[in-house]
């Protein structure tokens, strides 16, 4: 078995990971316009703990994650909304499971997985506010991604949408475009049409479409 880990969600990489790792061992593969598709080796280690509380995650817990990602290699953190903050922070990333559990249930609504046609982002905003019970999505960190966006981007205020989402990451491992209503990061980058431009320049190596973004600047 073979897995392309580079398109979809850090969520759907993890969970390939955890799968191609133990019950379907698998070959994992990347790729990108630079340097085409290439294999790639994952260092895996799996652990398991429940966290009953806030202080019962000890010091050296955190130190030994953090002591992983030193040697290089990736931590992947699961676990409800109310985690705290210090392991979520001792992370590459972290995954909230309300968003894995509210995947499941939408593929059992629609049928053993089929899925439906996308609805317009304005009607799924229309949706959670008129539905009685529905948790309202925080607002996205527009004012965050921006700055980020402005540090790394080029002369021309430019910069790889993929690039963008590794930054984010690396100071917010929790970051996830679904917990503010969006599947994927382009699309929040497109429901702020008056903070951020998005382009597309091509098509990658896999046939998915290569995007560029940066900050709108304030007309003076």
């Amino acid at each position: 078995m073979s897995i392309l880990l580079s398109p979809g969600t850090p969520a759907m990489q993890a969970v390939w990971i955890l799968l191609g790792k133990t019950r379907y061992p698998a070959t994992f593969y990347q790729s990108s316009f630079e340097q085409g598709v290439l294999q790639v080796e994952v260092p895996f280690e799996i652990a398991a703990e429940y966290v009953p509380a806030a202080n019962a995650i000890s010091t050296d817990k955190l130190v030994q994650l953090g002591g992983l990602r030193e040697e290089g290699l990736t931590v992947y953190g699961f676990g409800e909304e109310k985690t705290p903050r210090p392991f979520v922070s001792a992370c590459d990333k972290f995954i909230y499971t309300e968003l894995l559990r509210g995947e499941v249930l939408v593929a059992a609504s629609n049928g053993h997985g089929r899925p439906e046609p996308e609805p317009s982002t304005e009607i799924e905003a229309v949706k959670v506010a008129s539905t009685p019970g529905v948790k309202k999505l925080p607002k996205a960190p527009v004012s965050f991604i921006a700055k980020i966006l402005d540090d790394i981007a080029d002369e021309d205020g430019w910069a790889h949408l993929g690039s963008l989402g590794a930054n984010i990451s690396k100071l917010r491992p929790e970051f996830d475009p679904r917990t503010h209503g969006y599947k994927k990061l382009s699309e929040l980058i497109k429901g702020y049409p008056d903070t951020f431009e998005l382009q597309t320049r091509g098509a990658s190596g896999v046939g998915g479409s290569i995007l560029y973004t940066r900050h709108r600047q304030p007309s003076s």
